[in-house]
């Protein structure tokens, strides 16, 4: 299993229960070695900052589900990574779709769902009137999505789950593959009981996807950097600084 955190802000809903009642998304995410299971609630801006900032340095995934915009997590983001935040222009253009289909004028309240840090790769969707975004750094990458829960599992199936396989399995590729109906019971035996043999062989290819990683070089935690290039000398504790 890969070791990771879900940081629930204020959403009144859980992203597992959401992928449980979403039998083929989370088998996807099944075999990457994910599924959700490890929440925390948080509602307050300082315990957000306390909570990126420890599990950055544990986790090689961290997922923010935002829906909570008074704790301004894309600033904290931004701030706690040294990553001044941008209008991201891909985001922004879906977010005009999305507005634009609805009847609705853009404004600039209504695009601050395109901002996100410098370097992110963005979770975009026509069908969102928010973007989320993946940070990916050595040993670690930091995700968030945002809104209802419709588009969190927008924002989850046709961004989060391509850009993670491409970043724990680099190489790999995804493909829409037509089935014809006569055959949809055959080839869906066959890749349930495949599904579970490659499950198995890309856990031991990961080589190590359970360890404990440390986050690189930002204000959430920081990693000795003889170590990071393959030094022998001992890592340096370094307590993370907080932001506030």
């Amino acid at each position: 299993m890969v070791n990771h955190k879900v940081l629930l802000l204020d959403t009144g809903y859980s992203l597992y229960r959401l992928m449980q009642q979403n039998p083929t998304l989370r088998e996807e995410f099944e075999l990457l070695g994910l599924d959700f299971s490890d929440e925390v609630m948080v509602s307050d801006r300082s315990r957000l900052i306390e909570q990126i900032s420890a599990s950055v340095r544990s986790c090689q995934l961290v997922l923010l589900v935002d829906h909570a915009p008074q704790l301004r997590a894309r600033e904290i983001l931004a701030q706690g990574f040294n990553k001044p935040l941008h209008q991201n222009e891909r985001a922004a253009a879906d977010i005009r779709k999305y507005l634009g289909n609805q009847g609705r004028m853009p404004s600039d309240r209504l695009l601050q769902g395109a901002m996100m840090p410098q370097d992110a790769l963005p979770l975009s969707d026509p069908g969102c009137g928010q973007a989320g975004f993946v940070l990916f750094f050595p040993n670690t990458c930091v995700a968030l999505v945002s809104g209802s829960a419709q588009e969190v599992l927008r924002q989850v199936a046709n961004g989060l789950f391509g850009a993670l396989l491409r970043h724990f399995y680099p190489g790999a590729v995804t493909a829409d593959i037509p089935i014809r109906a006569d055959k949809r019971e055959a080839v869906e035996d066959y890749i349930e009981r495949g599904g579970k043999a490659l499950l198995q062989l890309l856990q031991q290819l990961s080589g190590g996807f359970g360890q404990r990683v440390r986050a690189g070089q930002h204000l959430f935690g920081r990693r000795d950097q003889g170590i990071a290039r393959g030094g022998k000398k001992a890592a340096e504790k370094v307590q993370p600084r907080q932001l506030y």
